[in-house]
């Protein structure tokens, strides 16, 4: 086979053959590389070389790939955790490469796509987690067109954006708190996140979690010995799956491992959250304090156990005796139980609604009429009330028609009040409400 040999800048000889292809030697005839890689090393110097533009989040960049412009690489800075979300529009023909790396050349994702067939614009969507630092979006076309009838080439714009995620992840692993959150977040390169638990004593604990993605869950002892696990877990975005554990644990070392679903083909990353408490419930006594636990989270406000209402403050503890709330009296007794109905406290009666609201100023109970002042206290004998009088006996109870006070009669109507400058029944009745016998 005919050969045909051609001096290259004078360093090179490149041989051509029909079967192999081309290839270089230098003018020693030592093999040097064949041209195709040639090419590849040539663009791909020519693509570290390029300026590097900013992909600035929330912005949409426009570009274009050409003879001249072969490969575009763009830096995107993330100054937090998150979730970044990229959305491509491209009118590029062939195959088109977008790949995302990190600052040490690590592959988050690769998309290769292609509009061959069609010349409507293309849309990529990537949505991918990231830890906070510097990434590089590349976006270049076939290395090695089949013909010059379907160039690499033509326009493209990318909208980014980004969703910060506030974590405040203990890893390591460090030692969780107990009663604290801790908001985690899996990210590309993490297949695991591992929480260290101290168990101080023998106690029921629970934990608490919530998984925006589709994870497993793993509980263990120091000695890698599961204690307990639920391999899938499907939560998603918008809406998290609860994970509730309860264990019975001995006092020791303990490890949370949360990591991605190994049986999910999608939304394997994401954010989560959990809280380990000691698994109380019921009432718990502490430096004299009473407190109601319900899945080891103390309660707070009112609560009602067994139809008796008690109430709570914001630091857990029961209260008893006069509480006021929005405004309104309550009475609470030495069981924290609210009293509803009367109640005599000293030498004073007061009156609490179905409600257990202390009652003031006039109250009709059982066809009486009682009347009770601004402190809730029942009054008897004569009290005043919207200019008029009204008298009530020893037991509270408003009075009608004929009474005798000291040593004076008065009448009262059957409102109650007291009757002034009137004649009732033979009687003369003055301003001042006394009655005289007309002669």
């Amino acid at each position: 086979m005919s050969k045909k040999f051609i001096t290259f800048s004078g360093k090179y000889l490149v041989i051509v053959s029909l079967v192999t292809g081309m290839f270089l030697f230098n003018n020693n005839c030592s093999y040097a590389q064949d041209l195709d890689t040639l090419n590849q090393n040539i663009q791909s110097k020519s693509a570290q070389s390029k300026t590097v533009s900013n992909l600035d989040i929330g912005k949409t960049a426009y570009s274009q790939l050409s003879k001249s412009n072969p490969q575009d690489t763009y830096k995107i800075v993330l100054n937090k955790s998150g979730k970044l979300s990229l959305d491509i529009y491209s009118s590029i023909s062939d195959y088109t490469y977008f790949v995302l790396t990190t600052d040490d050349n690590k592959q988050v994702f690769l998309d290769k796509q292609s509009n061959n067939n069609s010349d409507k614009e293309m849309k990529i969507s990537e949505s991918v987690y990231l830890d906070s630092g510097t990434y590089y979006l590349e976006v270049y076309g076939r290395t090695k067109p089949i013909t010059a009838s379907f160039p690499t080439y033509g326009d493209y714009h990318i909208k980014s954006g980004f969703q910060p995620i506030d974590s405040n992840e203990v890893l390591s692993p460090s030692l969780v708190p107990f009663n604290k959150q801790i908001n985690g977040l899996l990210t590309w390169n993490s297949e695991e996140d591992s929480y260290r638990i101290d168990i101080s004593k023998k106690m029921k604990v629970r934990i608490e979690l919530n998984s925006y993605f589709n994870s497993s869950i793993k509980i263990r002892k120091s000695n890698n010995s599961l204690v307990w696990s639920r391999l899938n877990t499907f939560g998603d975005e918008s809406k998290p799956i609860d994970t509730n554990i309860s264990l019975d644990l001995e006092e020791g070392t303990y490890y949370l491992d949360i990591s991605s679903s190994h049986l999910s083909t999608s939304t394997t990353k994401g954010k989560y959250n959990f809280i380990i408490r000691e698994d109380l419930n019921g009432w718990i006594q502490s430096n004299s304090k009473w407190y109601y636990y319900k899945n080891g989270l103390k309660q707070q406000g009112w609560l009602n156990l067994n139809n008796k209402w008690y109430y709570l403050n914001n630091k857990g503890e029961m209260l008893t005796g006069w509480i006021e709330i929005s405004g309104k009296w309550y009475y609470l007794n030495d069981n924290g139980q609210m009293i509803t109905g009367w109640i005599k406290l000293g030498d004073c009666w007061y009156y609490l609604n179905n409600n257990g609201q202390m009652a003031t100023g006039w109250i009709k109970l059982n066809n009486y009429w009682y009347y009770l002042n601004n402190k809730g206290q029942m009054t008897t004998g004569w009290v005043k009330s919207d200019n008029s009088w009204y008298f009530l006996n020893n037991k509270g109870q408003m009075i009608t028609g004929w009474i005798k006070s000291g040593n004076d009669w008065y009448y009262m109507y059957g409102s109650g009040k007291m009757a002034t400058n009137t004649t009732i029944d033979g009687w003369k009745i003055n301003s001042q409400g006394v009655a005289s016998k007309i002669k």
